[in-house]
């Protein structure tokens, strides 16, 4: 077999058609820690959707309302810049995270990852056996035992794909109303469309996604460096290859070219050809390969390693990179707090009535009428009542009438100001239109125009 650089095999050439990847069940230190974060995330994603807060849902988004429900509190299109600020931080968050450790969220966080390792794989396993059996009844022509596992697995799928279609919706609409029949068409339209995105992954596409679709693997090689830790094989001490347990004194290395990294790969890779856009550093094969090497008496061929490290050189965790993803993060999340904490849940805005700037009523005096929209952001149960004043206009009538909101509920009010021709107000005069509630006073900036000369 040819060699390329290292001293490892090179890849097999592949011939194009779809080779189905069937990886083995792995146990090991890697595998318990892969567990409890999909337990953790699964947890977080099936149980908040039925969670409230202060009423309210604790994580919603409602599109058709354009309005987003997180912690207790109500965000608006008016407060776009906070979702901008989190996507920003979610961004540095997982560029911080690659610079230190590789692709640890593809191998640890990744729903992809996830639902194809924490579910799919179990459900083979149990249903159609591990590695091995699947491969052969994979290969075995169609008989009714077959065609029972098949089918068994099949539903197993339809019903996991149901569930998290479902599970997607309640993300962005009433939870209780989806699940007991109560939602719109438009809703059940999109758990079918969800439904059926994830039963085509489950059953076809499955690692396709990771090796053609997702973006991360093709700029993941930019935003790490040498000292950020990936999966890698210690080809000095693994190279060259030796069937069977090594003995004292043999030139050969310590790998026994098992495979069983190849073996328990979901991506269907051999980490031994070294870096691979495929791999997802889900660490199934640093298990496998301690698994054999611990018989051995001898520390894992496959590891969590860096360039630098290969090298002989010292780690280093504080670099620029590091510091200057860290210091975005930090930045962002001072400027959130600092927004949040000034965000008011009384909102508002204030226009002209379209048509004209003024008027000029059969008494004389000047007339400017306004439309206030009002948000009441506050997840109060009662409606809350609300007063409109005007400030900066002396001796001006103002007509308005209360309104009342409910929670998360917005209105538009007309306000009406009026100046005799005796107040001598300027051409433009700036105005403060004040929304009064029982728990707070906001002031919004407009102007008066009269029929005076000038600018």
């Amino acid at each position: 077999m040819a060699q390329h650089q290292g001293g490892a095999p090179a890849p097999k050439v592949s011939d194009g058609k779809r080779k189905w990847v069937n990886p083995l069940h792995v146990f090991g230190h890697f595998a318990k820690l892969r567990r409890f974060s999909f337990g953790v995330l699964q947890a977080f994603l099936f149980i908040t959707p039925w969670l409230s807060y202060r009423g309210l849902p604790v994580a919603e988004l409602r599109l058709d309302e354009r309005r987003l429900y997180a912690l207790g509190h109500i965000f608006t299109a008016q407060d776009t810049i906070f979702v901008l600020l989190g996507l920003l931080g979610a961004a540095f968050t997982l560029f911080l995270m690659t610079a230190l450790w590789g692709r640890i969220w593809c191998g640890y966080a990744c729903p992809q990852t996830v639902f194809l390792d924490g579910w799919v794989a179990n459900v083979e396993r149990w249903i159609e056996g591990d590695r091995g059996a699947r491969r052969q009844l994979d290969a075995g022509p169609w008989t009714g035992e077959k065609l029972r596992k098949k089918l068994a697995k099949w539903s197993a799928f339809a019903l996991m794909s149901l569930v998290l279609g479902m599970t997607g919706v309640s993300w962005f609409t009433d939870t209780v109303a989806l699940w007991t029949g109560q939602a719109s068409a438009t809703a059940y339209a999109f758990v079918a469309v969800f439904s059926a995105a994830a039963f085509l992954d489950f059953a076809w596409f499955r690692e396709q996604f990771c090796n053609y679709l997702c973006p991360y693997a093709r700029f993941q090689g930019a935003l790490s460096g040498e000292n950020s830790f990936t999966v890698t094989y210690d080809v000095l001490r693994g190279e060259p290859r030796k069937k069977g347990k090594r003995t004292e004194g043999a030139s050969a290395g310590a790998c026994i070219d098992c495979d069983k990294c190849v073996a328990v790969c979901p991506q269907g890779i051999d980490i031994r050809d070294g870096f691979q856009l495929e791999c997802i550093a889900c660490t199934r094969c640093v298990d496998a390969c301690t698994s054999v090497m611990d018989k051995l008496h001898q520390p894992s061929l496959v590891r969590y390693s860096t360039v630098a490290l290969d090298r002989g050189e010292a780690h280093r965790w504080v670099r620029p990179r590091v510091v200057f993803y860290s210091s975005l993060i930090v930045l962002i999340t001072g400027v959130f707090g600092w927004l949040l904490a000034d965000r008011r849940e009384i909102q508002g805005t204030v226009n002209r009535a379209p048509g004209s700037l003024f008027t000029i009523d059969e008494d004389g005096w000047v007339r400017n009428t306004y439309l206030v929209h009002i948000v009441n952001n506050h997840p109060s149960a009662a409606p809350m009542r609300f007063e409109l004043r005007v400030d900066g206009l002396d001796g001006a009538e103002v007509i308005s009438v209360p309104a009342e909101v409910s929670a998360a509920d917005a209105v538009t009010v007309p306000l009406i100001v009026r100046v005799p021709p005796s107040s001598g107000v300027a051409r433009t005069t700036p105005l403060k239109v004040m929304i009064r509630s029982e728990i707070e006073e906001i002031a919004l900036d407009t102007t008066f125009k009269s029929d005076r000369p000038g600018t």
